[in-house]
């Protein structure tokens, strides 16, 4: 019988944000600045980048982060390179 992986909590996906927007962005991520950027997604303040699907975007907030928001978990779940920008726009340039 295989072993159920345990649920992740927003609490993980959090965590997994704060690493990486520290690791490509030198950002020490609060919890308060989680839920801030997680607003402003809601709220469409930041620019919409890609939709992967219904789920998942792609959104670019405060002319800096790229982050993957994900609406199942009500909250970013990464930050991305910042060098990735430039795939975004070949795309936007080709539509």
């Amino acid at each position: 019988m295989r072993r159920q992986k345990p649920k992740k909590s927003r609490m993980d996906y959090f965590r997994h944000a704060k690493k990486r927007a520290f690791e490509r962005y030198g950002l020490s991520l609060s919890p308060d600045d989680w839920e801030r950027l997680n607003r402003q997604v809601v709220k469409g303040s930041g620019l919409l980048l890609l939709s992967e699907s219904n789920n998942r975007t792609h959104w670019l907030l405060e002319d800096q982060y790229i982050v993957v928001y994900e609406k199942s978990r009500k909250g970013i779940v990464t930050f991305l390179p910042p060098e990735t920008i430039m795939s975004y726009l070949e795309v936007r340039a080709n539509a």
